[in-house]
């Protein structure tokens, strides 16, 4: 039997120590969904208020609002103790497990849905993608969606730079690498999607907060996280004034949505 500390041991390192310190500045760093995504999870993935779901790695909630328009049969699923309070003190309502994507707790093709916001790459490997196949029923379907920057914009792609030099080996979506797992495998791609909106806020949320939820950021010292926003106070200039905290600043962001389907068994 799996316990709650088996599900969090199992969580890549950087994961669980930056965002397990740093859940509280994750909810009011990251930036919220695209209203666009709830018509297209009830389109594309067809979720409806018959639909039993998993949001898989679902951090404090961020994806939660957009899954509640359509269902109220939703299973939040969180290894991260630190991650599931901040879920369970915003979103009660919610039947929320502390467990991993290699381990679910739920029976066999007992699930609709199981949707990944911001979470896949972190457990993109084949025991995790047979978890989700086995919880799903005949023809289940599985959503992958990502907040990204907009780094066509000059500023934010100085920004994203700056974050990137910091990210070693970590698991991201940018890379691609989570693609890897779901060739020649059980879901076959239904759509990709890209939605764009904007993440307005004070510049200590949207652009502070944002950057230092970063698991490997949030990981790095008091030290080391001081420097980080030294470089990228510099590194903003005149665009982008750090010290004006309270300054309401838009960022642009792209969503990028994939829908899998799970194709019947010989």
């Amino acid at each position: 039997m799996t316990t709650s500390s088996d599900s969090f041991s199992a969580v890549h390192p950087t994961a669980a120590s930056g965002f397990e310190t740093g859940a509280p500045v994750y909810r009011q760093g990251r930036p919220d969904y695209p209203v666009q995504t709830q018509a297209w999870l009830a389109d594309t993935l067809g979720i409806d208020a018959s639909s039993t779901v998993i949001d898989l790695g679902s951090g404090t909630g961020k994806f939660l609002p957009q899954l509640l328009s359509l269902t109220t049969q939703i299973h939040a699923v969180e290894p991260s103790p630190g991650m599931l309070e901040q879920l369970r003190q915003q979103f009660p309502q919610v039947n929320a497990h502390q467990a991993s994507a290699a381990s679910l707790p739920f029976e066999d093709h007992s699930i609709d849905a199981v949707i990944c916001a911001q979470s896949f790459h972190w457990f993109a490997n084949q025991q995790s993608l047979d978890e989700i196949a086995r919880v799903l029923k005949p023809n289940g379907k599985l959503g992958l969606i990502w907040n990204s920057r907009d780094d066509s914009v000059d500023w934010v792609a100085r920004m994203v730079q700056l974050i990137n030099t910091y990210e070693n080996d970590t698991p991201r979506h940018q890379s691609g690498e989570w693609k890897k797992v779901l060739e020649d495998s059980i879901f076959r791609m239904k759509d990709q999607t890209i939605f764009h909106h904007e993440h307005q806020g004070s510049i200590q949320d949207v652009i502070i907060n944002r950057a230092l939820s970063t698991s490997f950021i949030a990981q790095l010292d008091e030290n080391q996280q001081h420097h980080f926003l030294d470089e990228l106070k510099i590194l903003l200039f005149p665009d982008i004034k750090l010290d004006d905290k309270e300054a309401i600043i838009r960022v642009p962001y792209r969503t990028h949505a994939y829908a899998f389907e799970k194709m019947p068994q010989d």
